[in-house]
């Protein structure tokens, strides 16, 4: 499990009121997958610190794979990608989970919706860096 590297160092940042929030697949994605790698994070994460997992985002559309993309390619088709779930209440603190962060785009497609729903303070844990 890469739990014990991801909670390295973040033991210190974690707070009451904070929620992790995985990055969400289109559902297509999903079926074809049988899973999310960024909630299996999440939910390793929670079984560690006790923070809740909200499901607070959906992607609306398939956006593809990224992983072979140019940077342009990659904004482009994150843009306008996420919206929030229909949920009674709208953390003040969400942590961002995800397996690999390339660009930065898919994060911060996520940020905007969040941050327009009202979250005060948005983090990202992630994995790896590519």
């Amino acid at each position: 499990s890469v739990t014990p590297l991801l909670l390295d160092g973040v033991f210190e940042e974690i707070t009451s009121g904070m929620v992790l929030c995985p990055v969400p697949l289109h559902w297509m994605r999903h079926m074809e997958r049988g899973f999310n790698q960024s909630a299996c994070i999440a939910e390793c994460l929670s079984n560690h610190t006790q923070l809740p997992v909200r499901h607070l985002l959906r992607r609306k559309r398939d956006t593809g794979h990224q992983a072979w993309r140019p940077r342009e390619a990659r904004l482009h088709a994150m843009h306008d990608a996420f919206s929030l779930r229909r949920t009674q209440k709208i953390p003040k603190h969400v942590v961002l989970i995800d397996d690999i962060v390339t660009t930065g785009a898919t994060l911060h497609e996520c940020a905007k919706v969040l941050q327009k729903a009202g979250v005060h303070r948005i983090d990202a844990w992630v994995i790896a860096r590519g």
